[in-house]
């Protein structure tokens, strides 16, 4: 039996007794894999209708769906949500698949009766929307909240800080009310510290004996199951036979870079694996390292989809020529499926730090697999911008991680126990404040357990509280078939979608503010200069079939929003700017911001 089907098993008998449990798994374990297999065992004996695998980013969501999910279509009926789309494959955005992998946005925007179907409709309160198909199958199924240390916790960053603490709130607040509604969740996570596990219990009001915990490691374990343990959890143990690694970890100068990185570029089955905390400093290493390392690509979050695709197949060929140099941002925490043996970082919190260590080996013991008897992790100290991040976390990280080399020790960067080594686990676990804070609002929890309309909520609160952080914008490169400047309209057939979808990257408006401050002005203005440049694709029927066009105009809401710092109501607000664009009988299925042609790079991305 795969370690994977284990792993259901136990979470399934857990459910006898529990309706929340925490799964914790090293990095690469196969979490996920897991969600199958106990789909399986819920329907076979009637405690749910359907699985709901739910992840913080898109990337994870397409990694998960095509490689893990799509290979049981045989067994359940297989769909993924998310605001764009995987070409030719099952969307299912009332989430009523049997096996169903969907973003945290999508999720929280149909748990909150906002079907993704019909935001535009929704904000602009011309309809009420028909959630209750959603609702009715988040009801029935099995939530799991896959990466949950993501979005769950206090906001621990510098330019991000604004969004994150209405995460919490709103994740918190869908988490409780799931409880009420008596839907089983899973928690999985590598990288949750006890104090974090005990604030979320403290915020749901649960006593240890309503939660189950499951926790891989061996022997006596570590610090993390001893502190979980005295907050009175019942904590089930896997065993797992282990591949010990040994791990190489030091920790160097900025200055000291170059000669590191040459140091392994060039050699033979090494794999680099080079992380900065921003995408400019990506981009710089990047155009510093291509030409001296072979087969070097770039992966961010400002790629247009079409260039982060082609980033991809680079890091498969890196694979299979088990040679060559990876230059990401933090993006390739989760969701990109890369295997590496030399680990190369800016400092970081140490669970970024444990989550970039998670990408090497991934492949050790399978058959063609990568070398990678010795891997070595590199921490770049003293880095000149890590305001992504609070600094107190990154210092404090650096210091353990200082202490205990200077000791002699060896940091075992995976396993959660280990004989000869200190498990990184356990630092994580010193490193973490003592006590942490999880907020949740009563009124939302009424409002999801409730028979309350969407026009209820709208009317009673900001509804950009809840989604400003996580509802993106996208950015589009170029237009398809609408190359004239002044052209107002083009119509096309399924083909100009497919084209619009690989020409833009997604980012929050606030990232896009900071951008537009911090850079040169790259958006498209519109005849007056109070106003950005979007492109609308519409559909509208025709003669019994379909059309899609791509329309030019102008939004108001998002010039306020990116350059006046007037973000109120912006999705509403955006949604009004569409109606004054669309014809009648069109209707909105997307929309992009036009970004100048020069302000992108190939390769290298936007703002760059």
């Amino acid at each position: 039996m795969e370690r994977w089907e284990v792993l259901a098993d136990k979470v399934y008998n857990m459910f006898e007794k529990h309706d929340l449990v925490f799964v914790f798994a090293p990095t690469g374990y196969g979490k996920t894999m897991a969600s199958p297999y106990l789909l399986e065992r819920m329907l076979r004996n009637g405690l749910a209708s359907r699985l709901i695998h739910v992840v913080p980013v898109r990337a994870l969501l397409r990694e998960i769906f095509r490689e893990k999910f799509s290979v049981h279509s045989k067994r359940f009926k297989v769909g993924y949500q998310s605001m764009d789309r995987i070409s030719g494959e099952n969307k299912s955005p009332y989430l009523l698949s049997e096996l169903v992998v969907v973003t945290l946005d999508s999720f929280l925007w149909n748990i909150y009766k906002i079907p993704v179907m019909e935001i535009s409709k929704v904000l602009r309160e011309v309809s009420e929307g028909h959630y209750y198909p959603a609702l009715a199958a988040i009801e029935t199924s099995v939530a799991v909240l896959d990466e949950a240390h993501l979005y769950i916790g206090e906001s621990r960053s510098g330019r991000r800080k604004g969004g994150r603490k209405e995460w919490m709130l709103t994740v918190a607040s869908a988490i409780r009310a799931l409880r009420e509604l008596k839907v089983p969740i899973v928690v999985a996570t590598a990288t949750m510290p006890s104090s974090l596990v005990g604030a979320l219990l403290d915020a749901l009001t649960l006593k240890p004996a309503d939660v189950g915990v499951i926790y891989v490691c061996n022997g006596a374990c570590n610090s993390h199951v001893k502190a979980l343990s005295n907050l009175g959890l019942k904590i089930v143990i896997i065993e797992d036979a282990p591949i010990t690694l040994k791990w190489n970890t030091k920790i160097v100068e900025e200055e000291d870079v170059d000669e590191v990185v040459n140091s392994y570029c060039g050699e033979d089955e090494k794999i680099v694996l080079l992380i900065a905390n921003t995408v400019d400093k990506a981009v710089e290493l990047y155009r510093k390292f291509r030409d001296k390392c072979e087969k070097a690509t770039l992966i961010h979050a400002r790629l247009i989809e079409e260039e982060r695709n082609r980033a991809y197949e680079e890091i498969k060929r890196i694979r299979e020529a088990k040679k060559g140099l990876i230059v990401a941002s933090p993006i390739i925490e989760v969701g990109v499926d890369v295997d590496a043996n030399v680990l190369i970082t800016e400092a970081a919190p140490l669970d970024n730090i444990i989550q970039r260590a998670g990408r090497l080996c991934r492949s050790v013991g399978k058959p063609g697999g990568l070398k990678c008897e010795e891997p070595h992790v590199v921490i770049i100290k003293d880095v000149e911008d890590s305001s992504i991040y609070d600094e107190d976390e990154v210092r404090r990280a650096v210091q353990i991680l200082e202490e205990e080399l200077g000791k002699g020790k060896c940091i075992e960067w995976r396993l959660f126990s280990s004989e000869n080594c200190v498990s990184a686990v356990d630092l994580l676990e010193r490193a973490a404040p003592t006590s942490m804070n999880i907020y949740y609002s009563s009124a939302l929890v009424n409002y999801l357990t409730r028979d309350g309309k969407p026009s209820d909520l709208i009317g009673s609160i900001d509804i950009e509280r809840l989604f400003r952080g996580l509802s993106l914008v996208k950015v589009a490169v170029g237009r398809c078939g609408c190359e004239e400047y002044g052209l107002r309209e083009c119509c096309g057939g399924w083909e100009l979608i497919d084209c619009m979808g690989k020409r833009y990257f997604a980012t929050s408006v606030e990232t896009l503010a900071w951008l537009e401050k911090n850079r040169n002005h790259c958006l498209v203005k519109c005849e007056g200069d109070n106003s950005v440049r979007i492109l609308v694709l519409s559909a509208r029927e025709e003669e019994a079939r379909v059309n899609y066009c791509l329309k030019v105009g102008c939004s108001q809401t998002l010039y306020n929003a990116i350059y006046g710092g007037g973000r109120g109501a912006v999705m509403a607000g955006i949604h009004r700017d569409l109606t004054k664009i669309l014809e009648e009988g069109e209707t909105a299925i997307d929309f992009f911001i036009e970004l100048r042609s020069d302000c992108y790079k190939s390769g290298e991305g936007a703002y760059t």
